[in-house]
């Protein structure tokens, strides 16, 4: 998930999400992550500075969230570790914790809205 603490207005929040649709463009290119859905494939879901990635192995997780750490920080945007989690949505065992560049990312069994 994307930090940005600050409330933007429409032209800058305009800018914001096309660097986050540039962000995840560059993540689901280089590390191949996509999910089917009868004929769809998705590869991301992102409102506003919140990023849901769909990753279909395990895996290529913690690649994916390196990825998009990396490319974040051409646009100076800090991926927020404390709010970033692990949910395993479809069948399998539940999500479990992963560490990535020194951060350790929780899995969760049901999502839990963060903002107040």
């Amino acid at each position: 998930m994307l930090y940005n603490s600050f409330q933007c207005p429409p032209r800058l929040c305009a800018l914001v999400n096309l660097a986050i649709d540039y962000i995840m463009e560059h993540v689901s290119c280089k590390v191949g992550i996509r999910v089917g859905i009868g004929s769809n494939l998705f590869t991301d879901l992102d409102y506003a500075d919140d990023i849901t990635l769909f990753v279909d192995k395990p895996e290529v997780l913690s690649i994916a969230l390196e990825t998009m750490e990396q490319e974040s920080a051409k646009f100076r945007f800090r991926v927020s570790w404390m709010k970033t989690k692990i949910q395993n949505v479809g069948a399998g065992p539940p999500a479990s914790c992963v560490t990535v560049n020194g951060h350790n990312v929780d899995g969760i069994s049901e999502f839990t809205y963060l903002r107040p």
